[in-house]
């Protein structure tokens, strides 16, 4: 079978995942950090505590945890999609720690600012506010973290992959590539080397765009360009 037809492939699934996955922290993130920001108090404290504790522990650990735990409820017969679902469940429900705690630190500053005490003098509900006033000013931070989050969860995606935990034939992903290249890697080493170069220059140039973005949302670093 043709390397780079798989390749080319194999990016459009590892892209969809790290995408999806991100989107959907992104929503959970966001919301959470908003509320716990928007209330604080003991509200904020409690929220954050169990931000805590599952930032606690490791990334990996949780993942293989949840994917394995899904794999076991058995809710698709096809094991090939039962794998594929317990992929994106996985990464989706512990992409957006990182999320919260920006989006949550975020909040808590803009929260004091004048026009969001004028609008609260205004009798405006706090849905509103929120939505008008606060998350449209925090929207630099929450990209950059974006940015971020989605070659993050490429990685542990090929990752889960590659040890067998993750994708299966015939769906094709990088870490699904790799995993058949480590087979045969003394008489083809390109099969695996192939899909190891595409994921680090995906991964370098998401975190460029990372850096760039940060550069550009940030207005000390505005000041010296």
């Amino acid at each position: 079978r043709d390397l780079l037809s798989r390749l080319i492939y194999g990016a459009q699934m590892s892209m969809a995942v790290g995408i999806f996955t991100a989107i959907f922290s992104l929503a959970m993130g966001v919301m959470y950090g908003a509320f716990a920001g928007w209330m604080g108090g003991r509200i904020d404290t409690a929220m954050m505590r169990v931000v805590d504790i599952l930032d606690s522990i490791p990334t990996l650990v949780l993942l293989i945890l949840v994917k394995i735990l899904f794999d076991a409820v058995n809710i698709f017969e096809d094991p090939k999609l039962r794998a594929l679902t317990g992929v994106l469940m996985a990464l989706s429900i512990f992409g957006w720690i990182m999320l919260a705690r920006v989006v949550r630190g975020q909040v808590l500053q803009v929260k004091e600012s004048l026009y969001v005490e004028a609008a609260q003098a205004m009798g405006a509900s706090s849905i509103w506010i929120v939505a008008r006033h606060v998350l449209p000013n925090i929207l630099g931070p929450i990209i950059v973290v974006l940015t971020f989050q989605i070659p993050s969860n490429i990685m542990f995606e090929s990752f889960l992959s590659f040890i067998g935990l993750g994708l299966q034939p015939p769906f094709s992903s990088w870490g699904v590539l790799a995993n058949a290249g480590w087979k045969t890697i003394k008489s083809y080493p390109h099969l695996i080397i192939a899909p190891g170069a595409a994921l680090f220059l995906t991964m370098l140039a998401f975190n460029l765009l990372g850096d760039g973005l940060r550069d550009a949302f940030d207005p000390k670093m505005r000041g010296r360009m």
